[in-house]
């Protein structure tokens, strides 16, 4: 029977895809069911963490960095099953930090309507977004 359950598409690194299919066939589990395992047991991180980054917006410029670095110190000892991961969560960790930092420095800007256009008259086109995050179907 199939699933009311929402659903998630993702794009993962074919070494990735690899190391999840060798696990699935060991194992005899469905990829999507192992990699719901694995989304489940991070969520009381991930609501802790998405709970101390709210409170980082909104705190002070004087505890923002003591936050940021808080949040990086207990996020990291209790993900330490995820550890593989670690890297790729310590870059947004440092995202946060630059973006917090920038935000405190300067008022934000829009883009000028005045900008020059690239070589042939014309305003160079996007590019797409490196993931199909927020595409709605």
């Amino acid at each position: 029977m199939p699933t009311m359950k929402p659903r998630l598409s993702i794009t993962l690194e074919a070494e990735d895809l690899a190391v999840l299919d060798r696990y699935a066939a060991a194992t005899g589990a469905p990829r999507s069911s192992m990699v719901s395992a694995l989304v489940s047991s991070a969520v009381p991180q991930l609501n802790r963490a998405a709970q101390l980054i709210e409170l980082a917006n909104n705190a002070p410029r004087a505890v923002l960095q003591g936050v940021v670095e808080d949040l990086s110190n207990a996020t990291a000892d209790a993900m330490g099953f995820l550890k593989p991961f670690d890297n790729d969560y310590q870059m947004v960790l440092n995202g946060l930090e630059e973006v917090l930092v920038r935000r405190n420095k300067r008022p934000p800007t829009a883009p000028r309507a005045d900008a020059p256009a690239s070589p042939g008259g014309r305003r160079p086109r996007p590019r797409p977004p490196p993931t199909n995050r927020g595409v709605k179907t």
